[in-house]
């Protein structure tokens, strides 16, 4: 799907498919990001209707990664708004793969030569078996779909770092 719209998008610019756009790569991405986010939820919106309403309002709010402290800030302000069966917000959102649980950094540093880490590698529902559980001193992270999907900012001062589903090669045994 994304191939197919990079291909036709720089046709369409250049006459031929011997080169193939930056521009046309980022908006197939992008485009392909948002479809996928919205199949995913497709089933969740039967679900949850309150819960997804709430999220578009209140996680715009939150970072890409951020604390247990902050999830609960939000699922204080979504409470009154989502379903009574939502009892646990962040098993909730983990069991849909929005959510996950940062486990290690990348060692990889930035363009720039900084010490900081580049990724923060997490476990996701696609790549655990089991639940992650959920202590109050870990740091969690939305999955990238989904952290542009609800239209998460990071901020001045805060984590960088780019989500990174950890071990995915592990699980699938490659």
């Amino acid at each position: 799907m994304i191939l197919n719209r990079v291909a036709t998008e720089s046709y369409r610019e250049t006459g031929g498919f011997r080169k193939f756009l930056p521009r046309a790569i980022i908006d197939a991405v992008s485009e392909a990001e948002l479809r996928i986010a919205e199949q995913i939820l497709y089933p969740y919106s039967v679900l949850y209707p309150n819960l997804l309403a709430a999220c578009q309002q209140v996680l715009a709010d939150l970072t890409p990664i951020c604390t247990f402290a902050e999830l609960m800030k939000a699922r204080s302000r979504m409470s009154r708004r989502i379903e009574p069966d939502v009892f646990d917000l962040p098993r909730t959102f983990f069991q849909m793969g929005i959510l996950g649980r940062v486990e290690e950094s990348g060692t990889e540093n930035d363009a720039a030569g900084e010490d900081q880490p580049r990724y923060a590698y997490a476990k996701f529902y696609f790549n655990t078996f089991g639940d992650i559980g959920y202590p109050t001193e870990a740091t969690y992270c939305f999955h990238p779909v989904f952290s542009k999907y609800f239209g998460m900012q990071r901020k001045k001062d805060g984590d960088w770092r780019f989500v990174y589903p950890a071990d995915v090669g592990d699980i699938w045994g490659i």
